[in-house]
């Protein structure tokens, strides 16, 4: 049996979506026959979305958990008022001095002898780096120095230097951390075998920046994964008095403006139009930070705010919908929300706000919904849904099947 190894900062129990891609990776490699590593930080706390069922309980998939180098618990807030604002305050400090970088900054004593302990013992030749946060896939990059001989793949699931957190003025207050970011990245990709990115235009984006190195860059998509349905139970739909969306995800980085546009529209129809739509938004938006002339629709019950639920709860709450809502930043249109899969597993109807972007392309392939943040665009598509003009759609999403994505990250092993 083959032996890998993953390197993820960022691993289950800890929650957020930058958990999933890997968890749901290991496990696919597992039953392919490997025998999977994961060395990941001494992270305990069980947060309340996570995919620790995918990978926990499974022999071939062993879990090496170290220090984090950074406070671990800083890393969750805490649901008391006072003690998660010294938590942010504190994060802020540390972000503002010793991890200006980001919260891995500290990593490397910890993660590097262990990561090569752990390739010589087993015998590795494919090790794995799944970043942000970014610092991670520099560090790594030293296993390639030390054992040339390993094939090194780097995951980005997000974009580096050219992102907000990264940028010069906004984020780093002085030249000499940017000019440390760019130096860690530039580094990072010159001693990588494969760059994978989770976006053709990511991959786009990277492979113009550094176009000697334009052939390491490759796309491998996030999916959805069969497992997650397998237990549960399809009924016959009834008829519906109500047009019902869901929305299922976060509303950060300027998304609740998707959710603002179609209230204000919802607002300026008449009431006989407005009550036949039920939106339902699952996420842990606090809902008092919007607009109080959104209250009508709130206490009206047409736009309700659900809270988080587990990844095993949110399918079958999913299937109960009409149509689901996909939303990409509009700083981010080129992002693939890893949400949007479940709704293609789920055959659903789909509607997607963002100011194009390649999930836009594809959606639109597949005759789903695509808008922008345009109020016109909005209202047009509210009027589809309300003339019931989009028909029900059976479509093979057979390329993002987690398993069949699988089997590309094994051709790539040496």
């Amino acid at each position: 049996m083959k032996h890998i190894l993953i390197i993820a900062y960022k691993f289950p129990p800890m929650g957020g979506i930058g958990t999933r891609r890997w968890a749901k990776f290991a496990k696919y490699l597992s039953r392919d026959g490997y025998k999977v590593h994961v060395l990941t930080i001494n992270y305990q706390k069980k947060d309340k979305v996570n995919w620790l069922h995918d990978v926990e309980g499974n022999d071939n998939i062993i879990i090496h958990r170290i220090r984090a180098g950074y406070p671990l618990w800083l890393m969750s807030l805490s649901s008391n008022k006072y003690i998660s604002f010294l938590q942010k305050v504190i994060n802020v400090l540390l972000k503002k001095s010793f991890f200006y970088i980001d919260i891995a900054q500290n990593w490397a004593k910890y993660m590097l002898p262990e990561a090569k302990k752990i390739i010589i013992e087993n015998d590795i030749k494919n090790v794995i780096v799944s970043s942000p946060p970014h610092s991670i896939a520099y560090y790594a990059s030293y296993l390639k120095v030390d054992l040339p001989n390993i094939q090194l793949i780097q995951d980005f699931r997000d974009n580096w230097n050219d992102d907000v957190p990264y940028e010069y003025l906004t984020t780093f207050k002085f030249f000499w951390q940017k000019e440390k970011s760019v130096y860690m990245e530039w580094f990072t990709v010159k001693n990588s075998d494969i760059i994978v990115n989770v976006t053709q235009d990511i991959t786009d984006r990277m492979s113009s920046r550094f176009k000697e190195h334009k052939s390491k860059f490759i796309t491998i998509y996030n999916g959805y994964d069969k497992d997650d349905i397998k237990k549960l139970k399809f009924v016959k739909e009834k008829k519906k008095d109500k047009i019902k969306i869901v929305y299922a995800g976060g509303l950060g980085l300027g998304r609740i403006k998707a959710l603002e546009l179609i209230c204000d529209i919802l607002l300026d129809m008449q009431e006989a139009k407005r009550v036949q739509f039920k939106i339902d938004i699952y996420s842990s938006y606090d809902s008092s930070k919007l607009n109080p002339k959104y209250i009508k629709l709130l206490k009206g019950g047409i736009v309700n705010f659900k809270g988080l639920v587990s990844p095993k709860e949110i399918f079958g709450i999913i299937n109960e919908y009409d149509y689901c809502l996909s939303i990409n930043s509009p700083l981010y249109p080129y992002a693939f929300g890893t949400k949007v899969f479940d709704y293609m597993m789920l055959n659903k109807k789909i509607i997607h706000i963002s100011n194009g972007g390649e999930l836009s392309k594809k959606l639109k392939e597949f005759g789903q919904i695509t808008v922008s943040y345009n109020t016109n665009e909005i209202r047009n598509m509210l009027d589809i849904i309300l003339n019931n003009q989009l028909n029900n759609l059976k479509l093979d999403y057979g390329e993002f099947n987690l398993e069949n994505i699988t089997k590309k990250y094994t051709e790539l092993f040496i």
